[in-house]
């Protein structure tokens, strides 16, 4: 019987999906590759070696008697399967761990120097003309370029070397004449990425490593980049058309838009989020709807979805809608920044059109499996993508979830056997018209009212699975939980498909007509003011999000487990009971679990590596959490999300305690940051502090009042109850004296616990550090640094009053640590955040002391 004729009486066809098993054994590879640190030439035999045993195994398998033919195909098939993760774990390691002999890496040093390279543009350069910051620096440069550069030469001072490999040049100022592909020469100061310094800090270094970057080069304005010459190439002009056709698109949304809808607008249909201010970026993640902005398959579905609906309006046929629809979806990835959601839904569109012509039928999982393929072999570390990782599991619920859906709704009140999805559509396409032309005369509005209610179910369902399988991922990498997103994406849905319609329309007229074109514009920005009020609202919903911290790896693990269970067994009644309870019980055990009583522990006291600044976050054995000062002259944005990727990492949500010490920019603008998403029970300053002529202290009160935080003064002979026996007593400032400088009327607190003590001393120096000298000298085990390892701070009196054996600089690399030992003496250890990364102690209830720097390990 032919596959029709089986269609036509009900019989299932059983479909293979051979890319599934392809991309798990890719997968695999890349894994392996990651975890062992093995040489390419290893991956290579291996897969060599796999290759040649299933062409030796294969033809035993047409050879051999058909009782043990069975042995030899499974060995085929494994022997294949390995040599695809073989080439995997080659291809992960060649663009993650391997450079080339001549590559420009092996020419930079942590620390930058001078440098001179020639190379070609190769992305579209990002000029960013503004920083979101609340540091108030005037010094600090608000136009930035960053351009990447494919270098050819570097001249190390006597000749030119031929280097290859990519750098990152981050230029101070705005470098309008350069374009994609053009040559160029760049003068600056070339160095290494920087690696993180703190627990949880986000790797800078990684995120350049896996997109082809493993160097930087820093220029101090336009004029240390000079054009060289022009492309003439056939490829290179195609490049600058498609830069160039990006470039016209967003000056159309700036001419026809408001100034405050055109930065959602850009992240909507362009995918550049660079220009979105905080507070809005910041709204659509709490409201579980950043991936309305994320370009991915929604984007590209709505896009494929329009124009093939244009195009059957206008009668064109199926050849001609296939090759539009590709063409259309080819460009608008070219002009997009391309990352894996619009490269996997690009293949998508691309492997389902193939077929289209001959009416050849897709198969869900074997199209997503191949598309994922496609992705990894393009990039293979995306498979730690986190936004790649949400785009698939996404994509995979909804197949999975409109199939079954199809097959119900066909076989509901029958008695047959499944149906193909393609059987299934044919007759709910017929079901669907025979009541309509039957009904609609009569009962419409009865009609109408089911479609949208089965609409809204429908859609209600699949948002729910979404979430339930996303949530753990998003809890894991971005430590947040937003159920607000199942509800607000039932109508944001259907106006975020409205709006992009209407952008792709805007985009497309606006080659054609300036008339037209605005009067779209008028339209598209009412529905992104629609759009925005919709995540405005959600964000705002007190309980509609929560910051967690990170969730235990098998915890993680064990959910997915069940998840999957549940998914895949959904029909049958006992597994469905027995999985939803078993859910419900592991999900319980997981709040649960971060509340458990646990046997006390060390004290720690752990300096964060904030560059020019200071924070200290200090742990008790039972838990309780108090820190002092969070600025730092490199942006408030980068010492919150420190302290708080520190915080979730180490399984704690809230603060119990914040002492600010003074009313510097740099030891506390990086606070109200950090209240939006992190509770404080109290804040503690000193009444020298509260200087509201200084606008970083009006940010500070201002957000601890928005956020409920009390605030309590304090002075000296204070103390701080912690709990454990920890005596935190106030050495400075007095209640009843203001000194001349807030450097002066540092907040000193002394720490014991154990016999052992810690003293803090934020900015202390001239009068104020003299007052404090004059008191009865305080023996020290940890001394962090007055103002930053200052030498007019860290004078040679503090060291007899104090005598530390260890002396932490919060600082950068300006700091004379050499200067310092000579002051403080060979018994104590000087140690600079800005070479050894965060600083952690731990100290037992007896008096046991260890330390630890995130960089190089235990310190003695």
């Amino acid at each position: 019987m032919s596959d029709a004729g089986k269609r036509s009486s009900g019989l299932r066809l059983r479909r293979r999906a051979p890319a599934v098993v392809v991309v798990i054994a890719f997968m695999c590879g890349v894994l392996a590759d990651t975890w062992l640190t093995c040489s390419g030439w290893l991956w290579a035999t291996v897969s060599g070696g796999a290759l040649l045993i299933a062409f030796l195994s294969w033809i035993l398998w047409r050879c051999t008697f058909a009782n043990s033919h069975r042995v030899f195909g499974f060995l085929t098939l494994g022997a294949l399967l390995l040599s695809v993760a073989g080439v995997a774990a080659m291809r992960h390691h060649d663009v993650a761990s391997v450079a080339r002999d001549d590559d420009l890496s092996l020419f930079a040093t942590d620390l930058p120097h001078p440098a001179r390279l020639i190379g070609t543009i190769s992305a579209r350069p990002q000029l960013i003309d503004s920083v979101s910051d609340e540091t108030h620096e005037s010094w600090k440069s608000s136009e930035r370029s960053i351009i990447t550069v494919a270098c050819r030469q570097l001249f190390d001072g006597t000749e030119w070397r031929d280097v290859s490999g990519s750098a990152r040049v981050d230029v101070r100022g705005l470098t309008t004449g350069l374009r994609v592909c053009d040559e160029v020469e760049v003068f600056g100061r070339l160095s290494l990425p920087t690696g993180p310094k703190n627990v949880g800090e986000f790797d800078f270094a990684a995120f350049l490593r896996h997109q082809g970057v493993r160097s930087v080069m820093r220029c101090r304005s336009p004029e240390s980049m000079v054009l060289r010459q022009r492309p003439t190439d056939l490829i290179s002009q195609m490049r600058r058309f498609s830069v160039a056709t990006r470039e016209q698109c967003e000056e159309r949304l700036k001419r026809d838009l408001r100034s405050d809808t055109v930065p959602v607008a850009i992240a909507l249909l362009l995918g550049s989020r660079a220009r979105m201010p905080a507070e809005q970026y910041e709204a659509f993640t709490e409201s579980g709807t950043m991936h309305v902005l994320a370009i991915s398959g929604l984007n590209v579905a709505i896009l494929a979805l329009f124009v093939g609906g244009v195009c059957r309006l206008l009668s064109v046929s199926q050849w001609l809608t296939g090759i539009t629809i590709l063409l259309l979806v080819g460009g608008y990835a070219v002009i997009t920044d391309t990352g894996p959601p619009i490269v996997r839904a690009s293949l998508v569109v691309f492997l389902a059109a193939l077929g289209w012509p001959w009416d050849r039928p897709n198969h869900g999982p074997n199209l997503l499996a191949a598309t994922g393929l496609g992705v990894l072999c393009m990039n293979p570390p995306d498979l730690f993508n986190a936004g790649a990782q949400l785009s698939f599991a996404a994509v995979a619920v909804i197949l999975w979830q409109a199939r079954r859906s199809t097959n119900q709704a066909v076989m509901s009140g029958t008695d047959v056997r499944p149906v193909s999805p393609e059987m299934a559509l044919a007759v709910v396409d017929k079901a669907l018209d025979e009541l309509i032309s039957a009904r609609m005369p009569v009962t419409w509005p009865r009609l109408l009212w089911r479609l949208c209610w089965r609409a809204i179910r429908e859609t209600t369902g699949m948002s729910l699975w979404i979430w339930v399988f996303t949530a753990p991922l998003v809890a894991r990498q971005f430590h947040l939980v937003s159920p607000v997103g199942m509800l607000v994406n039932i109508p944001l849905l259907p106006v975020a498909s409205a709006t992009l319609c209407c952008g792709y329309l805007l985009m497309l007229v606006g080659f054609v007509s300036d008339t037209l074109a605005s009067w779209l514009g008028e339209l598209f920005d009412g529905l992104l003011l629609l759009m925005m009020w919709i995540v405005e609202v959600a964000a705002k919903f007190s309980c509609g999000h929560r910051y967690v911290p990170t969730p235990p790896t098998w915890w993680l693990l064990g959910t997915f487990v069940l998840l999957t269970t549940l998914f895949c067994f959904r029909g049958s009644s006992v597994a469905r009971c027995l999985g939803w309870r078993w859910l419900w019980v592991w999900v319980l055990i997981g709040m649960v679990w971060p509340l458990w009583p646990r046997e006390p522990g060390p004290l720690r006291c752990t300096t964060f590596a904030v560059g020019h600044g200071l924070s200290v976050l200090i742990e008790t054995p039972s838990g309780r959490t108090l820190l002092y000062d969070a600025g730092s002259m490199r942006g408030s944005r980068r010492v919150a999300d420190i302290v708080r990727g520190t915080l979730w990492h180490q399984g704690r949500y809230r603060l119990d305690g914040m002492v600010l010490s003074h009313a510097d920019s740099d030891h506390l603008n990086g606070v109200p940051d950090l209240l939006r998403n992190v509770p404080v029970a109290e804040m503690f300053v000193s009444p020298q502090c509260v200087d509201r002529s200084q606008p970083a202290v009006n940010d500070v009160l201002f957000a601890a009042r928005r956020c409920r935080v009390p605030i309590r003064f304090l002075w000296e002979s204070d103390a701080i109850e912690l709990g454990d026996g920890i005596v935190c007593q106030v050495l400075h400032p007095p209640a009843d004296l203001r000194l001349r400088s807030d450097n002066a009327n540092s907040v000193v607190l002394a720490i014991t616990f154990g016999g052992r003590r810690i003293l803090l001393t934020g900015d202390l120096e001239k009068d104020g550090l003299a007052r404090l000298l004059r008191s009865p000298a305080v023996t020290t085990d940890i001394l962090v640094s007055p103002h930053h390892g200052s030498l007019g701070a860290n004078t040679t009196d503090l060291a007899r009053w104090s005598c530390p054996d260890w002396l932490i600089v919060s600082g950068d690399s300006q700091v004379n640590c050499k200067k310092l030992r000579e002051r403080f003496g060979p018994s104590t250890l000087v140690l600079n955040t800005d070479d050894e990364g965060s600083v952690t102690f731990e100290i037992t209830a007896s008096g046991e002391m260890s330390c630890e720097t995130f960089k190089r390990g235990p310190r003695r």
